[in-house]
């Protein structure tokens, strides 16, 4: 329905990285959100698969190659093989210990890796464009932001339809919104709904309580944002609304 109307040509789509501002004001903008432990966990698992082990027999490649053939190809850096496969051993566990660690030399070396290698850049905070908690605050009170949230026992593809029809509802009026939920074809199944690193080869990161805390910890300012976004932007239509609030509820509720 959104390419049948000429939607998708007043739109435009980001990623990896965030093509938003802080000094926008008036967007109408969707985001996806997901537990920051989850997302460490994610990101950590993907650059075991990513880049090339020492024992690795995968052709080296860069680029899109890793991305999309990783059965074939991996990436070759000889920074990032000391620290993942000689330092930490592919263990999350070992790496989350030293972002607790009192000893400053040691945090600040593991903040550099998760920063270069697991993107601690890639925050709640960053995709609303912002470089601090206070510019977050301000891109939310100026723009109307919707949510989805991958979060395990919510329907992914259903809310990305729920908060892209309150955005239309928004933008271009009720009638938009009310003609893409006639069209939609989503199935409102919890279950199938997982995010695409779960289908990488491997066994997948088990974080132990006291890592997952530690995690969080790193993680507050995303988590402060969450619950403000629960706040200001899981508001509209009682199809959206609802199920915005639980999933983010979730998400807190586990932290």
């Amino acid at each position: 329905w959104m390419a049948e109307h000429d939607v998708m040509n007043h739109s435009k789509t980001c990623h990896p990285f965030s093509c938003l501002d802080p000094s926008m004001t008036g967007e109408h903008v969707l985001i996806n959100i997901r537990d920051p432990v989850d997302r460490f966990v994610s990101a950590f698992d993907w650059a075991r698969v990513r880049y090339c082990a020492p024992s690795d027999t995968r052709q080296h490649g860069r680029g899109k190659f890793p991305w999309y053939s990783h059965d074939k190809y991996c990436e070759e850096d000889q920074a990032i093989k000391q620290n993942l496969f000689l330092k930490y051993h592919q263990d999350a566990n070992l790496l989350a210990a030293e972002l607790c660690s009192k000893n400053a030399k040691v945090k600040k070396s593991a903040l550099k890796f998760l920063h270069d290698v697991l993107r601690h850049g890639y925050t709640v905070q960053s995709r609303l464009g912002a470089k601090s908690l206070s510019a977050a605050h301000r891109f939310l009170k100026r723009n109307k932001v919707y949510i989805a949230v991958l979060e395990e026992g919510f329907a992914f593809d259903a809310q990305i339809d729920r908060a892209m029809s309150e955005l239309l509802r928004s933008f271009l009026g009720k009638k938009a919104g009310m003609r893409l939920v006639k069209h939609s074809h989503y199935v409102d199944d919890a279950n199938k709904d997982t995010h695409s690193s779960s289908e990488l080869q491997g066994a997948p990161t088990n974080l132990t309580h006291k890592s997952e805390i530690c995690i969080a910890k790193v993680y507050a300012e995303d988590y402060a944002l969450i619950e403000l976004l629960e706040k200001t932007s899981c508001k509209g239509g009682e199809d959206y609304q609802a199920p915005c609030k639980r999933a983010l509820d979730h998400i807190l509720s586990r932290r």
